[in-house]
Order: C-alpha cells, then sequence, then structure tokens
C-alpha cells in the first residue's frame, strides 16, 4: 500500500512547476479516493519541497597566448618619460642590469646575468647597440624577454 502511495505522489509532483520554491500541498485526483475506499483524504495530500539550481555560463571572446617564458612590456606612455632607452628598460623590467653605455662602446643589456636578452621595439627586434638613437616619443611598446625558450621563439620571426 506505501508503494502505491508512494507511486502516486511522484506522478503528481511532475504537474507542480519547478519555479515554485515554497511548500506545496498536492492532492490526488477525487477518482482515485471514490475508487478504493480504504484510502483515507488526508493521507493523500503530502508536503512537498522543490529546490531551483541556477548554472552561470561565461563566454570567452578574446584568448590570450600563454608562453613559457617571461615577457615583460614597457607601455608608451611610460617610455616617453624616461630620458632614454636605457633608463625605460632599466625602470620597468627587474633585475636588468646595462653597463657599456658610453659613447663609442657597445652596451650590453643584461637579465639577471644572463647577457642573452631580447629588446623588441614595435614588433622589431633591435640589438642593444642602437636602442639610444629611437625616438622615445615614437615608440608604442617595448618587449623584454630572457630566456632559452624566449630566445627560439623569437628568432623565427614571431613578435
Amino acid at each position: 500500500m506505501k508503494n502505491i502511495l508512494f507511486a502516486i505522489l511522484i506522478g503528481t509532483t511532475l504537474t507542480v512547476n519547478a519555479q515554485i520554491t515554497e511548500e506545496a500541498k498536492i492532492s490526488t485526483l477525487p477518482s482515485l479516493a471514490q475508487s478504493n475506499p480504504s484510502i483515507e483524504k488526508n493521507n493523500l495530500e503530502a508536503p512537498i519541497y522543490t529546490t531551483v539550481c541556477t548554472m552561470q555560463t561565461k563566454v570567452l571572446s578574446q584568448t590570450k597566448e600563454v608562453y613559457p617564458f617571461k615577457i615583460y612590456q614597457i607601455d608608451g606612455a611610460s617610455i616617453n618619460t624616461q630620458q632614454d632607452m636605457y633608463n625605460a628598460i632599466r625602470s620597468a623590467v627587474p633585475s636588468v642590469s646595462i653597463t657599456n653605455t658610453n659613447l663609442n662602446q657597445t652596451p650590453i643589456i643584461a637579465m639577471r646575468g644572463d647577457s642573452n636578452t631580447i629588446i623588441i621595439v614595435d614588433g622589431v627586434r633591435y640589438d642593444a647597440s642602437i636602442l639610444n638613437l629611437l625616438n622615445p616619443s615614437d615608440i608604442e611598446n617595448i618587449k623584454v624577454v630572457n630566456d632559452v625558450a624566449g630566445s627560439n621563439y623569437f628568432l623565427n620571426g614571431r613578435y
């Protein structure tokens, strides 16, 4: 008898709106109570509690390329306030040392002791000796890379 009532209760819950979160009473059809006189009317009503679950989705509209090395980027606004390119790089990129910046000397840009540092200005790879000749107000961004993977990546012309 309990199984029949349980089946009736499950069948009637399908008609309840899923948006209602308050307590609801479900009553069976009057014909069921009339066909079986042993079922009491009070036993046919049971409280039903419904739970509403919502799910949020997030759509990515832009992807970012992930590199196996760190790229330090300096924007053009911060470059224009500096006196020269060497000071702009020195102030924006941590652990960079620039030596031999005097006239008639080839500068050496080293990052964490490694002198194979790559400088990319507006998508063009430059040698450290020509950086001081560039006009800082014409530059949009500078990228500084120091890693073996970075040097291999930027050797192929991917800037």
